[in-house]
């Protein structure tokens, strides 16, 4: 089972951020090392990347914009990662193979 954390942008341009328990989630990460963003929000935040190969996460400023999700041992020493973006209404949503 993937991690699961679903992000909303408020009107004030703050971010919050609701993290979905995923079962087996340990400090080594998913079982399956995939992690799912849903992001809601008028526009991609900054840490969404457009690359020559299609979409990437950048975990490291993920990583620096929110360290009480995303600096765990199990995203350390990532950075720029592939991710299949999907969308629907107002929601981005991110599938990171880890």
């Amino acid at each position: 089972m993937p991690a699961l954390f679903i992000a909303r942008t408020m009107q004030a341009g703050n971010v919050i951020w609701r993290p979905k328990t995923s079962e087996g989630l340990t400090d080594d990460g998913p079982p399956d090392k995939r992690l799912i963003i849903q992001f809601h929000g008028r526009r991609a935040p900054g840490w969404v990347k457009v690359t020559s190969y299609g979409y990437a996460v950048d975990i490291g400023a993920l990583a620096a914009e929110t360290p009480s999700l995303f600096d765990k041992k199990w995203l350390h020493g990532r950075g720029l990662t592939r991710a299949v973006v999907s969308r629907s209404a107002d929601a981005l949503s991110f599938d990171i193979q880890l």
